[in-house]
């Protein structure tokens, strides 16, 4: 979990991501983060989510603290922490949000900055941008107005705005030598969003997720547009269908299925994932064979990697064009 905690808080703390510093800005101008974590460790499985977090630099690790209070078990006159779903897949899940997560992160050691501190100047130009595109969308006086101006918006985007777009949701996943697993996510969310929104990173199952049987176990984490990835679960649901096929079907399987979920959501969308499956022996003297697989129909997708087997982390930003291929790492 540190691992996870400590590669999840360095993108946060870079000014370049859309996370923690630098995140989007909302329709108002504010920060608003979303952030999740999910552990196996045994065969126990815990998450914990936030949501619209704007005073704290590192919205994953309030999750993660989140996430240990449950070892604790129960409040004072036995009442359940936060968000306790004992019917759930997993065996407990934690979600807080906005004051509520402040307040949480306020009396448990977790530093509260002011939300000015999160906004960079590049963040405060994309917004200002946006606004003013926004504007003049809500004041055009004939819908031939409007149309020409959000054609000459998209075409504006490809240009000036380019850096802005390329950012999005980052996320980690890490196993140790026990076979315990941790998988976290972090975003600043889509640019412009309404007020209170949550995203992808904040909802369990679909930014990140973990996948156990006592054969193979698969984690996945996800990322772009969070509305899409909402309505299909999507970590979950490639986690579920990785665990369950040989590990050179998964690129397939997982591309059939995303093909078919635009079609099912009448809409193709954004997005990339990175998936990691290990298959168990009961037999101690046989090794664990480790699969990585990512995948992408966005311009560009950052993966690194890094285990036993190399001495140095491998570093990789794969492009293509709309069209989703996973790749099969090892």
């Amino acid at each position: 979990m540190e691992a996870v905690a400590d590669a999840i808080g360095f993108l946060e703390d870079n000014p370049h991501t859309n996370c923690g510093k630098g995140s989007n800005l909302t329709e108002q101008g504010k920060v608003e983060c979303d952030a999740s974590v999910m552990e196996l460790e045994g065969q126990s499985l815990r998450m914990a989510s936030v949501g619209c977090i704007s005073k704290v630099q590192n919205p994953i690790k309030l999750a993660i603290s989140l996430l240990n209070e449950e070892k604790k078990g129960r409040m004072l006159l036995g009442r359940i922490r936060p968000m306790q779903v004992e019917s759930c897949p997993t065996d407990a899940i934690r979600f807080l949000v906005g004051e509520g997560a402040h307040s949480w992160a306020r009396n448990h050691g977790i530093d509260l900055i002011a939300e000015e501190e999160l906004i960079t100047p590049n963040a405060l130009k994309a917004w200002k941008t946006y606004s003013s595109r926004l504007d003049a969308a809500q004041s055009a006086i004939t819908k031939v107005a409007f149309e020409e101006e959000n054609h000459q918006s998209k075409k504006r985007a490809t240009s000036e705005d380019e850096e802005s777009i390329l950012n999005d949701t980052v996320g980690a996943i890490c196993i140790d030598s026990n076979g315990n697993v941790t998988a976290g996510v972090s975003s600043g969310g889509i640019a412009m969003k309404q007020q209170g929104r949550i995203g992808e990173a904040a909802v369990p199952g679909a930014g990140c997720w973990i996948e156990w049987r006592p054969s193979s176990m698969t984690s996945c984490i996800t990322s772009g547009a969070g509305e899409n990835i909402m309505k299909s679960c999507l970590a979950r649901t490639i986690a579920e269908m990785a665990n369950c096929v040989n590990i050179e079907e998964i690129p397939r399987t997982i591309r059939d299925h995303l093909n078919q979920d635009a079609v099912n959501q009448k809409q193709p969308y954004d997005v990339g994932f990175l998936a990691i499956k290990l298959d168990s022996s009961s037999d101690p003297d046989v090794s664990r064979e480790l699969s990585i697989v990512y995948g992408h129909n966005t311009p560009s997708f950052g993966v690194g990697w890094f285990h036993h087997g190399i001495s140095e982390p491998e570093c990789h930003i794969s492009t293509t064009t709309s069209e989703l291929k996973p790749s099969l790492i090892c």
